[in-house]
């Protein structure tokens, strides 16, 4: 089977459906394929896709299940597993891969929209279906979702085929959504538009959703809330504020019509309840009300609030990843849309508190959090200044960590590129760019709060100035010496300054939490002769700024470290084949005896005891080092190879 039918498909059906999710599949005689939950249909690839043995799965449906619902559903999703062909692989498994299975279509599709969940989520869902497709729909009432969903469309299938002769092409199913079954794959993107057409008909639309601003004042709220929400390693925070948005945040009573569940799909992105904030006159406040909701919630519940909406400025997701907390407000932004919809076919049928109890468990079971995943991991980390060479390595592998990145600085061109190199790694963070004249305070100032809007908080500082791209050593003049300070000594400080000022507010709302600035300076400032003594002044200058901010930062967890890496060969300021370091000292004759830059290589490398360049890993690994430890704080780490800095 070629796999580009599938993905061909997915991408159809997604190209006029943005808001689309489900479960896509193509089944031959031996192998069903199944698009892997989580992936949007317009984002498929062979790599998203889950082979299954049909003859695996056959023999499991005849298996028998534990009583209890919980212990079932463990064991079935176990067996699922089982049946992959690709045992190696690591998947999040469809719930409904039997269904798939079971229908005799080459294509089944388990789509679902706000339009047609508004219908199937209803009080008069079925009634309403046979008036617009006729008596002998297929409507399925709700089950649980994985094997008792399964064991029920079985039965629900085999009286459908003993009446028709035939499988259903269309099966609604109540809370779900729509399952489509064509042998074309062009039959699938026909049916479900035919049939939201007729929904839409007597349906009135959705006014149009514009964006609406973040408010600043949230700058002082959402690091505490990022920390009070955190049990261990902290949250990612995401946040949204649209017209759909601000007209259920504005009272108690038009937030209580979104409060409750509709679907399994909105418990499992984004849990079974939300919480609510209506004191927004000043981020204190609202502090306030959050620090005396949050223990009866807790108690109620069960769990911290995944969605608290603030009446006024908007929605904020809580979640271990970037792209969780995104799903997070997708699904809740989805469930306002499938409430309204309902609303207009005789009212919105909430799921009963056993159904959501059920969901809820099944829901925790599925999604244990690992806090011993990589030490960076969903952290959030700035680098000031826009990396190339050796730096944007760094970065590079510390987004491959598991981090969040923002990039700060005024090339914006390298910027995006970088960032846009970064995001199609498929992984569950994410990276930005924020345009920051590093040198101007209000600059700097703005691109903080753009982080903590974009993330909620900050924990990773890393200052970059110090390399690559340092200032021609010919440079001695007062023009250049203002330059560099800008560039070296300025940036660093504004930077440092306004990062902590929001590592201060995170200590406030939890004490052990510890936060990290690191410089990354250059070595040579204490060694070379022939670097300026403006540039050798601002680097130490960073060096004094180092020990000082650690004495001031220390009782709030923060702590600030200088890295100073030994000569990196493999920058450009050393390569550059016009204005490189090697071929500088070269034709001016500097080292004896050198008749190719290789030569010149050598005889700075044999000067390193460890006979090589520092690397990009070096650096990183100071790093790691670095924010690893809660007991270094104020000093410089040298990563010179043995070279002495005396």
């Amino acid at each position: 089977m070629n796999l580009k039918e599938l993905i061909e498909v997915c991408k159809a059906i997604a190209k006029n459906h943005s808001n689309l999710s489900g479960d896509i599949s193509f089944k031959d005689v031996s192998t069903l394929f199944i698009k892997e939950p989580g992936t949007l249909p317009g984002e498929v690839d062979e790599e998203s896709i889950i082979h299954f043995s049909r003859e695996k799965l056959r023999v499991l449906a005849s298996n028998s299940y534990p009583e209890n619902a919980i212990d079932r559903e463990k064991k079935f999703s176990k067996d699922i597993s089982a049946c992959i062909n690709q045992p190696s692989s690591s998947y999040n498994i469809p719930s409904e891969v039997q269904l798939h299975n079971i229908l005799n279509y080459r294509y089944v599709a388990h789509l679902q929209s706000p339009i047609i969940n508004g219908l199937l989520c209803s009080r008069n869902a079925k009634n309403i279906l046979k008036a617009i497709f006729g008596e002998n729909i297929f409507f399925v009432q709700y089950a649980d979702p994985g094997y008792s969903l399964f064991r029920k469309i079985e039965s629900d299938l085999v009286r459908y085929r003993q009446a028709s002769g035939r499988d259903p092409e269309l099966i609604f199913v109540e809370s779900y959504g729509i399952i489509i079954s064509s042998d074309s794959c062009d039959n699938i993107e026909r049916l479900f538009d035919e049939i939201t057409s007729k929904i839409m008909a007597g349906t009135q639309p959705l006014p149009e959703i514009n964006p609406l601003p973040y408010n600043p004042m949230m700058d002082k709220a959402l690091p505490v809330l990022r920390m009070l929400l955190s049990s261990g390693k902290p949250q990612v925070v995401r946040f949204r504020h649209n017209t759909l948005i601000q007209k259920y945040y504005n009272s108690q009573q038009e937030f209580h019509k979104v409060s409750l569940p509709l679907s399994p799909s909105v418990i499992r992105r984004c849990k079974t309840r939300f919480l609510y904030i209506d004191q927004t006159s000043a981020s204190d406040r609202i502090l306030d009300s959050f620090r005396y909701q949050l223990p009866n919630f807790i108690n109620e519940y069960g769990y911290v609030p995944g969605i608290i909406v603030i009446k006024g400025i908007g929605v904020f997701a809580f979640a271990e990843n970037c792209s969780s907390a995104e799903d997070s407000l997708d699904a809740f932004e989805d469930h306002i849309k499938i409430t309204y919809y309902s609303g207009q076919q005789g009212g919105p049928k909430f799921l009963t508190p056993e159904q959501v109890s059920f969901l809820g468990e099944q829901n925790e079971r599925c999604n244990p959090l690992n806090e011993n995943e990589g030490r960076l991991k969903d952290n959030i980390v700035i680098f000031a200044g826009v990396p190339e060479g050796p730096v944007a390595q760094i970065v590079e592998s510390v987004f491959m960590l598991g981090s969040n990145i923002v990039i700060a600085g005024n090339n914006e061109t390298e910027g995006n590129k970088l960032i846009s190199k970064l995001n199609k790694s498929k992984g569950f963070n994410l990276a930005v760019f924020v345009n920051t004249d590093l040198s101007d305070a209000a600059s700097v100032k703005g691109m903080i709060s753009a982080v903590v809007r974009e993330f909620g908080g900050i924990d990773l500082l890393i200052c970059n100035s110090g390399l690559p791209g340092r200032a021609d050593t010919s440079d001695n003049d007062p023009e250049s010496f203002s330059v560099i300070n800008d560039v070296y000594y300025e940036s660093f400080y504004l930077a440092a300054v306004y990062a902590s000022e929001v590592m201060k507010i995170q200590n406030s709302g939890n004490s052990d939490h510890y936060c990290d600035i690191i410089h990354i300076n250059n070595l040579e400032c204490f060694r070379d002769e022939n670097l300026n003594p403006a540039y050798s002044g601002a680097s130490s200058a960073c060096i004094g700024l180092t020990k000082s901010f650690a004495l001031n930062l220390a009782p709030f967890r923060i702590k600030i470290n200088s890295v100073c890496p030994g000569n990196l060969f493999e920058d450009s300021f050393w390569t550059d084949p016009q204005k490189g370091l090697f071929i500088r000292h070269l034709k001016t004759g500097k080292i004896q005896g050198a008749r190719t830059t290789e030569d010149v290589r050598q005889f700075f490398e044999n000067k390193v005891p460890l006979k090589r360049s520092c690397k990009s890993q070096d650096i990183l690994k100071a790093i790691l080092y670095i924010v690893d430890q809660e007991y270094e704080t104020g000093q410089v780490l040298n990563v010179s190879g043995g070279l002495s800095v005396s």
